[in-house]
Formats: structure tokens, C-alpha cells, sequence
């Protein structure tokens, strides 16, 4: 751990005296609560949700990352909380949102229809169709 801060934080001082921007493409969302003004969210190899970091962790859209959110909190109290479900499949991915058959709030058109990403408000983007009332309708015409 004590490694890892150091790197992070050599890092860190590089891109700043260098003026330059650092990806960072981690599961540990503490590091990237720290170090990160914007965070995409990632399921399937698909960005799921795209805000600053200060929006993500403060509201969440997309049930994945509200997921995520929910999974930490658990793992600070001294549970562990899983995400229901099996990771999707690459070499046969479900068809629809990727992430429909862990989604609790998923609907029959998940099933079919691989939503978009939009932007929600600004410089906050997500790709569900029960954020995207449009997407839903779009699909409710197919």
C-alpha cells in the first residue's frame, strides 16, 4: 500500500510540473476518488456513465455504478456485498444493454435494446434506458 501511494503520488507531481494529463484505469475506486476530476465507468468494455468524479460518487445514474457505490460502503462496514449475477460473457455478449441480466432495475427492452450514451445533464453522461427516457421510447417503437 505504501508502494502504491508513493507511485501515485510521484505520478501525480509528474503530471503536474510536466503539464499533462495522467489515465488512470483502475477497480480501486478510493484511488480514483482521489486522484481523478472525471471518471468513466466501465461494464463490458463499454463506458456505462461519464462525470466528474465528484458526480459520480455524489450521484450516480447508471445501476452499475450505483452498484459499485453500494459494494464499498458494504465492504467499509466489514461486509461484503456482491453484484448479483455472472460477468457477461465477451465471446458471447448478451444481446441488449450488457448489463441487463445483473440489473435490478432492468426492463424487457434491456434485453434488446443496447442504449446510447447521453448526457443527462452537463458533462454527465449515461447509457441506460431508465436514465434515457428517450432511449426507452425509441425502443418501445421497434
Amino acid at each position: 500500500m505504501t508502494v502504491q501511494a508513493q507511485i501515485l503520488i510521484l505520478i501525480q507531481d509528474l503530471a503536474l510540473s510536466e503539464d499533462l494529463s495522467v489515465l488512470y484505469i483502475s477497480h480501486d475506486l478510493s484511488v480514483v476518488a482521489q486522484l481523478c476530476n472525471r471518471v468513466s465507468v466501465m461494464y463490458s468494455g463499454q463506458i456505462v456513465e461519464q462525470a466528474t468524479a465528484l458526480e459520480i460518487f455524489q450521484n450516480p445514474q447508471h445501476p452499475y455504478t450505483k452498484a459499485l457505490l453500494q459494494a464499498i460502503s458494504y465492504s467499509k462496514a466489514g461486509k461484503f456485498l456482491e453484484i448479483p449475477g455472472e460477468v457477461a460473457d465477451m465471446i458471447n455478449p448478451p444481446t441488449g444493454c450488457p448489463f441487463h441480466p445483473r440489473c435490478s432495475v432492468a426492463i424487457s427492452h434491456c434485453q434488446k435494446w443496447e442504449p446510447t450514451l447521453k448526457e443527462i445533464e452537463l458533462n454527465h453522461w449515461v447509457a441506460c434506458l431508465r436514465v434515457n427516457p428517450e432511449d426507452l421510447c425509441e425502443a418501445q417503437r421497434e
